[in-house]
């Protein structure tokens, strides 16, 4: 299950949001650093299909499809070979996965570009926020909930300022549970076994056994009900 909303049950307990307290969660730190550790692993089989589409099975398609860094600028590239190569099943076949793994790499880039957190309440998960909110926060908490500024004289806030600062702040907090990293670095595992498998079915003659195989792996069999019935 994705990240949820801190509960409004623990909206009064303290936590430290954009800390070292990550120490504190080793199981759940060490379960991150493999979801972003094994990511590389998935633009490497995307290269790889690039390739295959391209019948250039060199390092230049690779080195192509790595140089562009923006996930957007990846999926358009591969996404034009498919539409020319692929027809028909196949082709639907490819959307479904390209699909699953479009969810996938959300889910890493938010794990990527996020601040992390902990609460003492929160025994068996992690803390997050986007980093740009995160900003605005410690920006509003020194200038205005510390009154102090790097120059000039303090600045007076109201309680309802106050307030007002850290209900946003709590509304734009989230929490992983372990469960939840776990599950995404499974789906990341995943998503690599039906690359190297689509990769496959196209290097060798489109076995029928192999795409039957594909079309049932239960994330794709997903993306293909959702795909027929729009």
């Amino acid at each position: 299950m994705p990240r949820q909303p801190l509960p409004k049950n623990l909206r009064k307990e303290g936590y430290a949001i954009a800390s070292l307290g990550m120490d504190g969660r080793p199981e759940i730190a060490s379960l991150v650093g493999q979801c972003l550790m094994h990511w590389p692993n998935i633009e490497l089989q995307m290269a790889l299909l690039l390739g295959i589409l391209l019948d250039a099975t060199n390092e230049a398609a690779v080195a192509v499809y790595l140089s562009l860094r923006a996930s957007r600028a990846q999926r358009d590239t591969i996404n034009a070979a498919a539409n020319i190569v692929l027809k028909g099943e196949v082709l639907e076949l490819y959307r479904a996965i390209i699909a699953f793994q479009k969810s996938i790499e959300a889910q890493r880039n938010d794990l990527a570009h996020g601040c992390f957190g902990v609460m003492n309440a929160v025994p068996d998960g992690i803390l997050w926020m986007e980093s740009q909110h995160a900003a605005k926060f410690m920006l509003d908490f020194w200038n205005k909930i510390e009154h102090s500024t790097p120059t000039g004289p303090p600045i007076t806030i109201s309680t309802q300022e106050r307030d007002r600062i850290q209900e946003e702040n709590l509304d734009r907090l989230f929490v992983y549970r372990k469960t939840d990293i776990e599950q995404l670095l499974q789906d990341i595992t995943a998503l690599w076994r039906i690359l190297g498998s689509f990769i496959y079915f196209l290097r060798n003659s489109r076995p029928h056994n192999i795409y039957c195989q594909l079309c049932n792996e239960p994330h794709v069999k997903h993306e293909l009900l959702k795909a027929r019935t729009k």
